[in-house]
Parts: C-alpha cells; structure tokens; sequence
C-alpha cells in the first residue's frame, strides 16, 4: 500500500473514513426522501408488502457504500483498489478460508452472546434483529427474496469494502495493526448499534473479520465469512 503511506498528513486519512460515512448517509438520505416523496415512505421499509421497492432501497444503500471508498482510494489517493483487498488473486483457496472462518467466527459469537445473556440475568427477553423479524413477516417469495438478497449479499459485499478495505486498511496505517482491528471493529459494532448488548458479538465478529483480512489481504474471504455468517444467523 505504497502511495496511501506516501501521504501526508497522515491524520487525514482517519477523517476520510468519517467523510465517506457522512457522504453516504447524506446521498442515501436523499435517495430515501425522492422515494419517499414519489411512491410514499411506507414503501421504504416495508419489506412485506414492497419488497421490491425494498430492495431498491437496500441495492442503491449497498452501492453508495460500495463505491464512495472506491473513489476515495482511485482519485483522492491515487491509488489501486488492489490496495484494498479488491482483488481476485488466490479465489478458490479465500472462498474456502472464508466460508470456514465464517461457521468459527458465528460459534464465537454464539458464544459471546450467550455470556452477554447469561449476565444480564433470565428476565432478559433476546430482540429480534429487524431483517429476522422481515423474515418472519415476509409473506411471498419475493418479499422472502428480498430479504435474503439484502442480508446474504448486499450488506457484505458493501460492509467488508468500507469496514475492512477502506477503514481497517487506514486504522491500521495510522495507528498499527492491533488498533486497525479493533478500532475498525468498534465502529462496525457501533454502526450495527440497534440494540446495546448485540455490541459484543458484533464486536468479536468485526475482529475476526479483521484478523481474516489481515490474513488473506482479500475481500473476497472477508465478504465469504460475512454471508456465512449472516446465512447461519437466518436458520
């Protein structure tokens, strides 16, 4: 990653990981308005009864997050998407290791789950995660579809370019390898923030999702373990 160390000042580069996160939740906000605006806001959520409008939404999310690092890295850093693991180089060998790691890192969460749940007690009632709890409501195969698409496919293909690619690749150039991985992984639990005690689990998961990446240098087993994962979590 020779030109990102070229750089200066070096601390530009951690707040490039927060400038791609605003652009995205501004030009995603405004997509969801003009939607919004031109067929209704129920049809934005509402997997049930729009699910193709649904999934609209979540295609046009996943891009925006697929591609602002992308720019960032070509033209603002002038460098290769290589850089970022986008490569296909070893691609039988990272779908292995990634569907592999992604059975492990669901077991050890499990495991942090049910320790965060054992220590809040047996009154704790679980929440449902919100794509779970689609699914449950999904009606038709295409509302079912859509669903699946979104959590299998679209959500780790663009999570794993801007978490692992993108804000792990910077973390870890600023501040070292150890604290790449776990400030990347803090801030991929605090974005999957919907309840507080999913923090663990999502937390270990962002680690071992650093440590594959770290490993591989490859998206493409990052992106494997993170539809392992979320696959294993719907059944």
């Amino acid at each position: 990653m020779e030109k990102i160390t070229k750089l200066k000042p070096s601390n530009l580069y951690v707040r490039d990981i927060f400038w791609v996160f605003a652009l995205y939740f501004v030009i995603l906000s405004i997509f969801l308005y003009v939607e919004g605006k031109l067929f209704g806001k129920e049809v934005l959520n509402d997997a049930v009864n729009f699910p193709l409008f649904f999934l609209l939404g979540k295609v046009v999310d996943g891009l925006i997050l697929f591609l602002l690092p992308i720019l960032f890295i070509t033209k603002v850093y002038e460098a290769d998407v290589k850089e970022i693991g986008l490569t296909l180089r070893d691609l039988r060998k990272n779908i292995g290791l990634g569907f592999i790691a992604g059975i492990l890192f669901s077991i050890f969460a499990s495991i942090a789950d049910f320790v965060v749940t054992y220590i809040l007690g047996p009154g704790h009632i679980h929440p449902i995660h919100p794509d779970m709890q689609k699914l449950e409501n999904a009606d038709s195969l295409i509302g079912y579809s859509a669903v699946l698409i979104s959590g299998i496919l679209i959500a780790p293909i663009s999570e794993e370019v801007y978490f692992r690619g993108f804000t792990y690749t910077i973390l870890k150039k600023r501040f070292g390898k150890i604290a790449g991985i776990i400030l990347s992984s803090l801030l991929f639990a605090v974005v999957h923030l919907n309840y507080l005690w999913w923090t663990v689990p999502v937390f270990v998961i962002g680690i071992g999702l650093a440590l594959l990446f770290e490993r591989t240098s490859s998206l493409v087993s990052v992106i494997i373990a993170h539809a392992t994962i979320n696959l294993l979590a719907v059944f």
